[in-house]
């Protein structure tokens, strides 16, 4: 089913990150190195590692433009750079173990 999701952006993690979301952790925006493509919250993405190797895909929590200015930020400082913090049931982060297929 995952294959068949229409993608509409990518993230590249970091390899904490990458370990972080293998082992069913929320994917935070300090483990995020590049953001690319234009989407919206809720749209599907592809996350892939520095090597370009899919890790998951999953519904994002932030738009691309929202995305590109919190990358690399800790969570506290997501509501200082934004003004508000995304509450979605699980997660603070870009999307949430419950958001997420992973590869």
């Amino acid at each position: 089913m995952a294959d068949h999701l229409q993608l509409k952006g990518k993230l590249v993690i970091d390899e904490g990150a990458v370990e972080a979301v293998r082992k069913g952790k929320s994917l935070l925006p300090v483990g995020v190195k590049a953001v690319i493509g234009d989407f919206l919250r809720g749209e599907i993405i592809q996350v892939v590692d520095q090597n370009d190797k899919e890790i998951c895909r999953g519904m994002i929590n932030y738009g691309s433009d929202e995305s590109r200015r919190i990358m690399g930020l800790h969570s506290d400082e997501v509501v200082e750079e934004l003004g508000y913090l995304e509450q979605r049931a699980d997660s603070s982060g870009q999307h949430g173990r419950d958001e997420q297929v992973i590869s």
